[in-house]
């Protein structure tokens, strides 16, 4: 969290993530809520969307949105039709957002990452070490 206080003094401001909570609404708030105590944590700028049933409309959202990191809030059903369309257009993006799953749906992760999806957060993974990697992939320099 230090490291990301540093960095948004410096910077003048905090390094944000748009939470993008889609279908389901008790999987998508149950999802975006993990997403911002774990991003929320490491002092970055929490942003969240409502609650999106469509495809396009999350997709115009998240281009509208300058976040450097962009969480896919949903059931792990939903992650195959919405990471293509969030990632498209993102494509054209710059610089391009990095593209966070929550959750680990594993039977998908490959067809995911080849989508765009650049990472996995879930309840499994290493807090310090993830969120490190995060800083590290944001430019925000150790102290």
């Amino acid at each position: 969290r230090l490291r990301t206080e540093r960095h948004a003094r410096a910077a003048g401001r905090r390094p944000a993530v748009l939470l993008l909570p889609f279908g389901d609404a008790a999987m998508a708030n149950s999802r975006a809520t993990f997403a911002r105590n774990f991003f929320g944590c490491a002092g970055f700028a929490i942003e969240e969307a409502e609650l999106f049933e469509a495809l396009d409309a999350a997709a115009r959202a998240v281009q509208e949105r300058r976040a450097e990191v962009v969480v896919l809030c949903s059931a792990d059903a939903d992650y195959a039709a919405l990471a293509p369309a969030v990632c498209a257009a993102l494509r054209a993006a710059e610089p391009r957002p990095t593209v966070v799953v929550a959750g680990y749906p594993k039977d998908q992760v490959e067809a995911l990452e080849d989508a765009g999806v650049d990472a996995f957060i879930h309840r499994k993974s290493n807090l310090l070490e993830t969120l490190s990697a995060f800083q590290q992939r944001l430019g925000i320099a150790e102290a």
